[in-house]
């Protein structure tokens, strides 16, 4: 635990870093839904029946 105090401002930084790295690499969704469509929940998915009974009473 006293690592952890002593070296927080390195530690800050290196996540700061990481942070900005995972950011920078990380692929354009939007380039990726132009390319493989748009990604759906399978059939079955509570989340999509709970959207049927919505649409149901509409």
């Amino acid at each position: 635990m006293k690592q952890i105090i002593r070296f927080r401002w390195l530690i800050a930084a290196l996540w700061i870093v990481v942070t900005a790295a995972l950011f920078i690499l990380s692929p354009n969704l939007q380039d990726l839904v132009a390319k493989k469509g748009q990604i759906t929940v399978p059939d079955g998915y509570p989340s999509v029946e709970a959207q049927e009974l919505l649409n149901k009473d509409v």
